[in-house]
């Protein structure tokens, strides 16, 4: 006899806090908590990248990696 497990529990996103911003999941995308931000980001490269420009830019980053830089701001729509 086979058994099969089954997790019951499904695998989710959890929000985070990133240049003391929250960021968290919402649909298919990601949310940030900036005043006057209504987009919906395709990934966490992209709305990181998307705090960064509202904060400045990223000349006071060192540490962005070349995946983060290919990925660009994309949004996939509003809340």
């Amino acid at each position: 006899m086979r058994i099969t497990w089954k997790d019951s529990l499904a695998v989710t996103k959890k929000s985070f806090k990133y240049r003391k911003h929250l960021i968290s999941p919402y649909k298919d995308g990601w949310i940030v908590d900036l005043p006057d931000d209504n987009n919906i980001y395709a990934n966490q490269y992209c709305v990181k990248n998307a705090v960064d420009l509202a904060l400045g830019g990223n000349e006071s980053r060192k540490s962005i990696s070349e995946k983060r830089i290919r990925y660009g701001i994309q949004i996939i729509g509003k809340k």
